[in-house]
């Protein structure tokens, strides 16, 4: 076996062991939001509309509190490794203070103008209605998810994986035992509709919260903070993290607009070949977040490494998360392919021709997989190190310069089916992992934050 693409035995357990809770808990989180469709879904179409819309606003205020917290999760890391409570406890604090400042603008405009916010969305006046009353109520667990999120990014990197995927269990069951109480009056619980899904939510937040202070409380760890101390932190510090935070930032901005262009260009070839394409794509966003637990113990993993200042065993275990990832892709490529005999149970009223090409979709999905994971991995080897540009350059520039382009031209400008146009906006995923494994190679991503 190459020694310089593959760890020891013991390496490769400790990658499982790191990455197997955070996968489980990628998975509930991703189950919970298919399940929570589904039991608002039975109060009606315009319900899920409603929740549909308000979820698209809260994905836009997730993407940038999401970035603050991965980037200064990266501190925390190379900070663990370098021993530096106090650096930790700061890069935490830096965490909070900024989710925050992202997050204000949004919850002030979902208290205040929450029709305008939804009619950004959708058009019809009852879905609107729907939404307006329900994103009033979750607004609210806005202040409560960054906290939770950021004490659990800061568990995960320094190497706690396990204690948020126990919480994340415990808060899964809370959450549909109150969506089943409030929205359909369970156990004799008056019946709130829509109104009722919203506050199962936020209490659900609330009861989120209380397990990670609790867990804090139980157990020592290095990043804790007292509430008074809440402000005291580096200037040099802050500015440090918000110039690695801003190209981060722009990065994941980018990268979801991309993905609303991509739907827009699959939308083109027709109602019943969209719907395939969202089937399909169900599928494959499941199998990118388990990836995800992958990515992020490489993550954690490698900027440990970094952050104590042994550079040059930090880039030979970069390279050996390489072996790993792609053992662990194979077998993502094998589960996905399988999804596809299960289309049809879980989609029976969608249409025989829908369920075709959905699961054609699904095998060429699963196939071109593994070029998506090489390409990740490379990233969350960039992003160990605070390697932004690399970042830029190998993910929204491969896809803005050739991916959109190509299917732009597929799409509108030919009359190719919706295989060749998948297969045709692949060719930006290829040119994607080439650059990755060329700038993986120029290695600027091999560098010590925490000095």
């Amino acid at each position: 076996m190459n020694q310089t693409l593959y760890g020891s035995k013991n390496f490769n357990k400790y990658l499982i062991k790191l990455s197997i809770p955070i996968i489980v808990q990628n998975f509930i989180n991703s189950s919970l939001s298919f399940i929570d469709n589904l039991m608002v879904g039975q109060l009606g179409a315009i319900f899920v509309g409603g929740v549909a819309a308000s979820n698209r606003f809260f994905a836009i205020m997730n993407s940038g509190t999401s970035s603050v917290i991965a980037t200064c999760g990266i501190f925390i890391s190379q900070y663990h490794g370098a021993k530096d409570e106090q650096k930790i406890k700061e890069s935490f604090r830096i965490s909070i203070l900024l989710s925050y400042v992202l997050l204000l603008p949004f919850l002030l405009a979902a208290l205040f103008i929450p029709d305008i916010i939804v009619k950004f969305f959708v058009n019809d006046a009852q879905i609107i209605d729907v939404g307006v009353r329900y994103i009033r109520i979750t607004c609210l667990s806005y202040l409560l998810l960054c906290i939770s999120l950021s004490i659990a990014s800061a568990m995960r990197s320094i190497g706690q994986t396990k204690i948020p995927m126990y919480i994340c269990i415990i808060n899964v069951s809370i959450k549909l035992m109150l969506n089943g109480m409030l929205m359909y009056g369970w156990f004799g619980v008056p019946s709130f509709s829509i109104e009722g899904a919203a506050i199962a939510t936020l209490l659900s937040r609330i009861a989120e919260l209380v397990l990670y202070l609790t867990a804090l409380k139980i157990n020592e760890f290095p990043f804790v903070s007292k509430i008074k101390d809440l402000f005291s932190v580096s200037k040099v510090l802050m500015k440090k993290i918000i110039l690695k935070l801003i190209p981060f930032y722009l990065n994941d901005l980018l990268w979801s607009t991309s993905n609303s262009v991509i739907l827009k260009c699959f939308g083109s070839k027709g109602d019943m070949n969209y719907n395939s394409y969202a089937i399909s794509s169900t599928i494959l966003d499941i199998f990118q977040t388990l990836n995800g637990g992958v990515t992020t113990a490489t993550i954690v993993f490698v900027s440990q490494k970094l952050g104590n200042g042994d550079l040059k065993e930090a880039r030979k275990r970069a390279y050996q998360t390489e072996g790993f990832g792609l053992m662990m892709a194979i077998f993502f490529c094998i589960c996905m392919f399988l999804t596809n005999y299960i289309v049809p149970i879980l989609y029976n009223a969608s249409g025989n021709e829908i369920i075709r090409n959905a699961r054609i979709l699904i095998i060429m999905q699963s196939v071109c997989f593994l070029m998506f994971q090489m390409s990740m991995q490379n990233y969350s080897i960039f992003k160990a190190g605070g390697d932004a540009r690399s970042i830029l350059m190998m993910d929204c520039g491969s896809v803005w310069l050739v991916m959109i382009p190509l299917l732009l031209f597929g799409a509108y400008c030919t009359n190719m089916n919706i295989f060749q146009l998948y297969l045709l906006g692949q060719l930006g995923e290829a040119v994607k992992l080439v650059i990755s494994i060329y700038l993986l190679k120029k290695e600027r991503w091999i560098r010590n934050l925490a000095k």
